[in-house]
């Protein structure tokens, strides 16, 4: 089994970075599932992610965690994305 990992992109996987929640296509994750997954036989995604202990941007990271998880489902139905929480704070 081929699997990726990658990171989380909070601002590179949304246009007008910041808290703005409209998905880039072509940003990081986009740009594996359009140009990698399927040359290279990807059989799966993990994308981790990191928290939030200072609940500064708690909300907006739970909203574009599943806002990434529904766009790329979406786009890609056979694709298989996990996304995993991984324990690291994002002020480490």
């Amino acid at each position: 089994m081929k699997i990726a990992i990658s990171w989380f992109g909070f601002n590179e996987d949304f246009l007008n970075k910041g808290q703005s929640l409209q998905y880039d296509p072509t940003g990081f994750t986009g740009t594996i599932h359009s140009d990698i997954f399927k040359p290279y036989a990807i059989d799966k995604h993990i994308i981790l992610c990191s928290t939030d202990s200072s609940g500064t941007i708690s909300d907006v990271l739970s909203k574009k965690k599943k806002s990434l998880s529904e766009e790329i489902r979406e786009s890609f139905p056979n694709h298989q994305v996990e996304l995993r929480d991984i324990g690291i704070d994002k002020n480490d």
